[in-house]
């Protein structure tokens, strides 16, 4: 349907976008859910889905990401604490047919039940501390 014909018979033009997805509090359950698993192959799948969350990245993007891809980077003058950002760098996919660098970035969230950059954390730390990788 056109956008007009939206605008004209009042449609929800929130309908079938990232609004129609879950709320902060199911976030959080789905979250939980893979922690709760006690897998260690959850952990990475917990951080798939917060990344994914946070970057809103294609599917493709995120399976293509390897870890020279990341890169921190410290946003000045944000507050009285040091504040970090996690880069992800991608310069091919669907939408990027030209290789152009791209760009995705997340900062550390107040509640760690939600914050993507946690989950990176503990997902490395179990593939390097626990599997010996």
């Amino acid at each position: 349907m056109r956008s007009s014909v939206k605008k004209e018979q009042f449609e929800d033009r929130g309908k079938h976008t990232i609004s129609d997805g879950y709320t902060k509090d199911e976030l959080i359950m789905v979250s939980r859910y893979f922690l709760q698993t006690n897998a260690l192959e959850d952990l990475r799948n917990r951080f798939d889905f917060l990344i994914g969350h946070s970057m809103l990245p294609r599917g493709e993007s995120k399976r293509q990401t390897q870890l020279p891809d990341l890169f921190s980077v410290e946003l000045l003058n944000e507050g009285p604490t040091p504040c970090w950002a996690l880069v992800v760098t991608t310069s091919e996919g669907k939408t990027n047919q030209h290789g152009r660098i791209e760009y995705g970035s997340v900062i550390r969230h107040f509640d760690v039940e939600s914050c993507p950059i946690g989950a990176m954390a503990l997902h490395f730390f179990s593939r390097f501390e626990l599997e010996g990788e």
